[in-house]
């Protein structure tokens, strides 16, 4: 099964099951292998899903499933938390990062001039930079990028078209 049409149905369905109990979809995948199917599911609350929360998704998923039959063949289920260094997608996801520190990988040509400025040579493929989220706008994003682990950093506005990713960093 493709990305067509049944996977956005189940993604949509899966998400609305999951929604009363404030539970969030976050990401859906669906892999299809000689030994069956494999159908990810990673899920988030407000502050957080615990192993609890995770298990009573399953349980849900799971049922909805076996009544409503809508992959093929045999599959697994598996369902987990986005865990501590968590992919960034979605405004609410961004708005909650803000204050924390962020790495995101860069589209290697529209970023060499925002990051590296004039003269700096043919840019890689792609970029990573790493500092803390300060703020969020429709069109851009802003870091304090600090080197070492300095308190004070040069701020870099960052165009959102240039961002191919982004993922939360937690510091141990």
């Amino acid at each position: 099964m493709g990305e067509g049409d049944p996977v956005r149905a189940v993604t949509a369905s899966i998400r609305a099951l999951l929604a009363p109990s404030g539970l969030e979809l976050c990401e859906l995948s669906w892999a299809q292998g000689p030994g069956g199917g494999r159908l990810r599911l990673v899920v988030d609350r407000p502050g957080g899903v615990t192993l609890d929360g995770c298990a009573s998704a399953s349980r849900l998923v799971s049922r909805w499933l076996d009544l409503a039959d809508p992959l093929p063949g045999p599959y697994t289920l598996e369902v987990s938390s986005p865990g501590a260094e968590r992919s960034l997608e979605g405004e609410r996801a961004l708005d909650e990062a803000i204050g924390h520190r962020i790495r995101l990988e860069l589209d290697g040509g529209a970023a060499a001039a925002a990051l590296a400025g004039p003269g700096a040579g043919v840019p890689p493929a792609r970029w990573f930079v790493e500092g803390w989220l300060v703020a969020v706008d429709p069109t851009w994003l802003e870091l304090e990028v600090r080197p070492g682990r300095r308190r004070a950093g040069r701020r870099r506005r960052i165009e959102r078209a240039a961002v191919l990713a982004a993922r939360r960093l937690v510091d141990l």
